[in-house]
């Protein structure tokens, strides 16, 4: 099986992932490993999430690290083993998310 680590690059602390967008991602994907084939799904799966809720967090340049990195841990926490198609995979890190938030609201 090859694995390959998720590309991230340093830049002024934060680190670019997929198309340039910033995120604070070193914890979370600096030395991650996934198979080959699930990068594509998971920066596409990324991608189309960050799509469907990047209105919320308006032009708050915290609220948007912040909530850009708490998508991607969401979406690391479940990847795992399992074969992901790109809808499924967004849906369940975004429902992932969701419930982290209401979580977080209820402490």
């Amino acid at each position: 099986m090859l694995l390959c680590r998720l590309p991230a690059t340093r830049i002024g602390g934060l680190f670019t992932v997929w198309g340039g967008e910033k995120v604070k991602a070193l914890v979370l994907i600096d030395g991650a490993s996934y198979r080959a084939e699930v990068l594509p799904t998971i920066s596409k799966a990324f991608d189309a999430a960050w799509a469907e809720i990047a209105w919320i967090f308006g032009k708050d340049e915290l609220a948007i690290e912040t909530a850009r990195e708490q998508l991607m841990r969401a979406m690391l926490s479940i990847v795992g083993e399992e074969r992901w198609s790109v809808e499924s995979l967004k849906r369940a890190a975004l429902t992932r998310m969701a419930s982290d938030y209401r979580r977080m609201a209820l402490h």
